[in-house]
């Protein structure tokens, strides 16, 4: 080490070169020291403000969901008040019941399901902006075009693959909400009437 600072050394300019390089050098470093910290707190700030939509989206579904069913309990008394049915059935109850527990057992699976989704899409897009802040870096390093072009291709290949990689996880999560609401119904399938 010391023969390669001593080496350093003989070889620098006498008048102070070096040291102005070796202080220019530690400037970047520090400024992209700066820019790394400033995208993590971008990308940590994304990340709460993204959290906090999926949570204010999901309390919207279920209070839509609570507000539909009380206004279609509302709206079957109303209906069977004009029709003069003031007798209870039931067996009409019942069934209406199960209509709505299937209903909000088939909201649930979708409204989790695009939770899963989001998150899986913000993991993604974490991912990309941490493998962009380290793929400059790699490109800076480049000594030649040749070099520059391989690296370059493997940053995109690497990218594409996480987006389909990405992109097969949110379609299995989709297909799989999809699937359970569908049984939900399925499962309170209504009887003729």
């Amino acid at each position: 080490m010391a023969d390669v600072q001593a080496s350093k050394g003989a070889s620098a300019p006498k008048n102070g070169g070096g040291a102005a390089a070796l202080q220019a050098a530690r400037a970047a470093e520090a400024a992209a020291d700066k820019r790394a910290e400033a995208s993590r707190a971008a990308t940590k700030a994304n990340s709460e403000i993204l959290n906090s939509q999926i949570e204010t989206a999901q309390q919207a579904v279920s209070s839509s969901l609570e507000t539909g069913v009380r206004s279609l309990e509302g709206l079957t008394q109303n209906w069977l008040r004009a029709f003069g049915a003031t007798a209870s059935n039931p067996d009409l109850a019942e069934q209406s019941a199960k209509n709505v527990q299937a209903m909000s057992q088939a909201s649930s699976a979708l409204a989790k399901g695009a939770h899963d989704a989001s998150r899986v899409w913000f993991d993604l897009t974490q991912k990309a902006v941490q493998t962009n802040l380290e793929a400059f870096g790699q490109l800076g390093a480049c000594s030649s075009l040749q070099e520059l072009a391989a690296v370059h291709s493997k940053l995109m290949r690497d990218s594409l693959q996480q987006v389909i990689e990405s992109g097969e996880v949110i379609a299995r999560i989709s297909t799989d909400a999809i699937r359970e609401a569908a049984q939900a119904m399925r499962s309170q399938a209504q009887p003729a009437i």
